[in-house]
């Protein structure tokens, strides 16, 4: 079960799932992920919506540091990451997903 609050404008205030009988989803062979990127100075603010229910999704990047890089992606619902240069590095912004129930890490 996924619940969202959103606002009059559709903006994103809090989601939240409950699993009432396991944690144990079926597997999604794929997923199609859309991904908006938004640079600014030292940072970049992800946007990602995923058309399959993503259970305990993880982002990963070299030298890049996430406001919050794990949680549950609801389909059809924008979820937003901000991702920060670890040390003023100059290592481009590469990441990968993945998740417990994708059956593979996905470069976004």
């Amino acid at each position: 079960v996924a619940v969202t609050l959103k606002k009059s404008n559709g903006d994103l205030i809090a989601s939240q799932c409950y699993f009432p009988d396991s944690y144990d989803l079926e597997r999604q062979a794929n997923a199609n992920i859309t991904i908006d990127m938004v640079e600014n100075n030292n940072s970049t603010l992800i946007t990602l919506q995923s058309d399959s229910f993503l259970q305990f999704a993880q982002l990963k990047a070299r030298n890049w540091e996430f406001d919050d890089n794990y949680g549950h992606l609801i389909p059809g619902v924008n979820h937003q990451f901000k991702a920060t240069r670890v040390n003023d590095s100059d290592t481009p912004l590469r990441v990968s997903l993945s998740a417990i129930n994708l059956s593979r890490t996905i470069l976004l």
